[in-house]
């Protein structure tokens, strides 16, 4: 992209953002509905295996990623496609998603903004404890190298769990 896209974006993002703040109930209204799902999958999994933590920090870490990859595309450039509006789009002297791709990324930052106090209370109850580097980890999938979280770079070995870090480190482990 070039600097003059990326300012446009900028202003896109800006401005769907403000124009989505003037909704906020409504949007308080998504995120509720898109919490629902992992809530709900947290509660029945919880008290069918109590006491797993791989199962509440998965529903937590799913909430997280839930309201961070929300889509509204159906919502936005298909009705605008559907509607007849989007050949108004095709004329501007921009790329032709620009404006719709500001608003979903608003829309992102605005579920996240009001997700956030909702995801902190849940893992607070379940008991979950998140660096970030743990978020990034959880949410890649199974077969991507991961560095052993109990060894630093210099050692070859960790100390609490003793798997070769170099192993761990360049190969393709399992979770």
């Amino acid at each position: 992209m070039t600097g003059h896209t990326l300012r446009l974006l900028r202003a896109g993002i800006w401005r769907s953002s403000v124009e989505w703040w003037s909704f906020r109930s409504f949007v308080i209204t998504l995120v509720a509905g898109q919490t629902v799902t992992p809530l709900l999958g947290l509660f029945v999994w919880s008290s069918a295996v109590p006491g797993s933590s791989g199962i509440t920090t998965y529903y937590v870490v799913l909430l997280a990623v839930q309201l961070v990859t929300v889509s509204f595309e159906h919502h936005t450039l298909a009705n605008a496609i559907y509607g007849g509006d989007f050949a108004a789009e095709l004329v501007k002297p921009r790329p032709v998603v620009l404006d719709f791709l500001a608003t979903n990324l608003a829309l992102r930052f605005w579920h996240l903004l009001f997700g956030l106090p909702v995801i902190v209370i849940v893992g607070l109850f379940a008991g979950v404890s998140l660096r970030g580097l743990d978020l990034v980890w959880r949410c890649l999938p199974s077969y991507w190298p991961r560095p052993c979280a109990s060894s630093s770079p210099t050692r070859w070995r960790c100390r609490p769990c003793g798997c070769s870090a170099r192993t761990v480190r360049s190969g393709w482990g399992r979770r």
